[in-house]
């Protein structure tokens, strides 16, 4: 019997996947967080200055 190689890549690997259920304005209430998403604070800016702890 052949075996079939895994595909690999963004989008193939099942733990990559999330499903939830939302109720009609649940849905409503994401769809627009994610349209119009909230201004960064300044702890957000400071965090992302930063350097990552692995760019050593």
């Amino acid at each position: 019997m052949k075996q079939k190689k895994a595909k690999s890549g963004p989008g193939n690997d099942p733990l990559d996947r999330v499903n939830f259920v939302l109720d009609e304005q649940q849905g409503e209430e994401f769809t627009d967080l994610l349209a119009n998403p909230p201004a960064p604070t300044q702890k957000l800016k400071d965090l992302m200055a930063r350097k990552a702890p692995w760019e050593d």
